[in-house]
């Protein structure tokens, strides 16, 4: 972070056109005063400080965060303080919003880092988005502003959820409130567009906004059952308009997962943790896949692309460092595994990461035929309580592992939708449906069936007809498996009624389990949070 004790300009009067404000009373320059060491303070900070790790782009100094008790801006950004803030006014107006109240502060925050990173050359093309808008008419008077503001509101709120925060689609409500508080009139002058005008903006916005978050999930989803082709699409869909570190590193590891797939059944040995799965190899000799090294070192280039954007992203060195060792390069595999992953990780106290560099550093011992040093290293990761590490040391010992079936679960519903009778003849929404490229569309559907706490998302292949639907349960969902699971049942029970998974995959709020026709998403503590089913299907 930027040393919050550093001078900074902090004169909100000035005519410096880097200085973004969310609102400009009329009247008076005043100077901002900083207030710290608060409890609305430190709430504020943590927020700021998850949007700021989410983004992950630290080519350019980070932002000091201040809170101020002014009643003026409501949120601003200044370049050249290298600064962003908050009004305290401004967080007892979030705080109004109960529950969202950090969502609404996230996408607030998240509204002013987007003024900082994206620096807005996009605006004349964006533009043309908003012609149709009974306020067009305004926008080449007063363009800069509101298209500066419009690209912050949907750019701010995906960065908000990419940081794990709550979707926050009441930003016209949250105006409302904000100009109640502060007793701002509905027009502020010249250089803002009206409330009823800024509102409407905002309205599209977070249409935009929820469509960026519904290609980041099928993109997710389509990587985690292994549709990787259709997946890099979505992915590079979302690179267009919003770069960050764990993006790169995703495609990076999509790259690494399509090389596995290219291996010989008689090199997979261990289990590589760039996630919970079962795909392993070992050294392959002389007999090389120009196929496979060619999708591992585009998977290098975007662990650097994420390394470019934080020099201190001990996972992407990790993942590059597996890349390295799957191409058989041990020398490189090494370094960036101990040299940067683990020293990194050790120093920022990520004890998971740690463990999973020795992980790998065990299978690099291994590789060279070093046992005692291999098991030295599974034996640190194991207290560490990784248990890729204890399967590993299992493979190491000379046992097999267990093999999953590719079964496929008959009678599996959710909300009483039967996936093959609902693909002969799919239904969604076209107004919440995407193109994505001149073939590939991502088809919605909110609520299958009347009373649903569900969502289906379809990928639709206009050439091949291919039809892949994932069926996900929603936060309000009360029913239960085919075999009689539910929201709470842990990863044991899972397994008992299900078989052992094809896949175990890390995620950011906890493991997922892979099956031929369901995914099974586990919080921190191993119980179920929520589950789908999905299918492929061909129209013709």
């Amino acid at each position: 972070m930027a040393d919050p004790n550093q001078d900074t300009d902090t004169n909100p009067g000035s005519d410096d056109p880097g200085f973004f404000r969310y609102t400009d009373r009329p009247g008076a320059q005043q100077e901002i005063t900083p207030i710290m060491d608060t409890e609305k303070y430190q709430r504020a900070r943590a927020v700021y400080d998850r949007l700021v790790q989410a983004k992950g782009d630290f080519r350019y100094p980070i932002p000091d965060f201040v809170m101020s008790r002014d009643e003026r801006m409501v949120a601003w950004m200044n370049y050249n303080a290298v600064q962003i803030g908050l009004e305290e006014k401004a967080y007892d107006v979030c705080a109004a919003f109960g529950e969202l109240q950090d969502a609404a502060m996230a996408t607030l925050l998240g509204h002013e880092l987007t003024h900082y990173y994206e620096k807005h050359a996009w605006r004349r093309g964006f533009a043309a988005e908003f012609q149709d808008l009974d306020i067009g008419v305004k926008l080449d008077k007063i363009r800069d502003n509101v298209l500066n503001e419009t690209q912050a509101d949907y750019l701010g709120g995906f960065l908000a959820y990419s940081a794990g925060f709550a979707v926050f689609d009441q930003t016209p409500a949250f105006m409302a409130r904000v100009y109640e508080a502060y007793g701002f009139p509905e027009e502020l002058g010249d250089n803002y567009p009206s409330l009823t005008d800024r509102q409407t903006l905002a309205r599209r916005s977070a249409a935009r906004m929820k469509q960026l978050i519904d290609i980041f999930n099928m993109a997710n989803w389509l990587n985690v059952i292994g549709k990787f082709t259709e997946a890099h699409l979505y992915y590079r869909y979302i690179l267009r308009e919003y770069q960050s570190c764990d993006l790169y590193n995703n495609l990076g590891i999509l790259f690494v997962r399509r090389a596995l797939e290219k291996f010989k059944p008689e090199e997979v040995k261990f289990i590589f943790p760039l996630e919970l799965d079962l795909s392993a190899v070992r050294s392959s000799g002389r007999d090389i896949d120009l196929d496979r090294v060619k999708l591992l070192k585009e998977a290098i280039l975007q662990f650097d692309y994420a390394i470019n954007m934080d020099p201190d992203y001990a996972t992407a060195y990790l993942n590059k460092a597996c890349a390295y060792t799957l191409l058989g390069d041990l020398v490189r595999g090494q370094f960036y595994a101990e040299t940067e992953a683990l020293h990194r990780a050790t120093e920022a106290g990520h004890d998971n990461v740690a463990a999973d560099a020795e992980v790998l550093l065990g299978i690099i011992a291994a590789l060279r035929e070093d046992e005692a040093l291999a098991k030295e290293y599974f034996d640190r990761a194991i207290s560490k309580q990784s248990s890729l590490a204890g399967i590993n040391k299992e493979v190491l010992l000379g046992k097999d592992l267990p093999v999953a079936e590719a079964v496929i679960f008959p009678g599996e519903t959710i909300d009483g939708v039967d996936l093959p009778d609902f693909a002969e003849s799919p239904a969604y929404d076209e107004d919440i449906s995407y193109s994505i490229n001149d073939v590939v569309s991502l088809l919605q559907n909110p609520k299958p069936v009347d009373g649903a706490h569900s969502r289906i998302q379809i990928h639709y292949n206009a050439v091949t007809s291919e039809l892949i639907i994932v069926h996900l349960t929603g936060a309000e969902y009360s029913g239960k498996t085919a075999k009689d699971l539910g929201i709470g049942a842990s990863e044991e029970k899972i397994v008992k009624a299900y078989g052992e998974p094809m896949k175990r995959i890390a995620g950011v709020q906890g493991i997922l389990l892979v099956y031929a026709n369901l995914l099974f998403m586990l919080d921190k503590n191993k119980q179920l949070s929520r589950w789908a089913v999905y299918h492929s299907h061909s129209l013709y």
